[in-house]
């Protein structure tokens, strides 16, 4: 008997990659802040509290979705743009160095 190779495997990451700065729910709907996330431990804090907490990351997924993720600085793409600001960086290191 052969076996069928469907080509259905599972793909992806095994675990949701937790990154600084985004923005999670837990199961009442209050709203968390990533801090950090290192060594298998999520720091967070939630909105309206000045400390953080800290959680395995396993149980932090278990109990909180996620709401929002933290979005890349967005980057000019237009080439005049991009000169404009190297110049002015020459510039101004030109200046400094007078």
């Amino acid at each position: 008997m052969t076996l069928n190779k469907t080509g259905f495997i599972a793909s992806g990451y095994a675990h949701p990659e937790i990154k600084p700065g985004d923005i999670y729910r837990d199961n009442k709907g209050r709203l968390v802040t990533v801090d950090k996330c290192e060594y298998g431990r999520v720091y967070f804090i939630r909105d309206g509290f000045s400390f953080t907490t800290e959680l395995l990351a396993r149980v932090f997924l278990d109990g909180f979705r996620l709401h929002r993720r933290k979005k890349a600085p967005a980057m000019s793409t237009n080439a005049a743009t991009k000169v404009r600001e190297l110049r002015t960086m020459i510039n101004a290191s030109r200046e400094a160095g007078k």
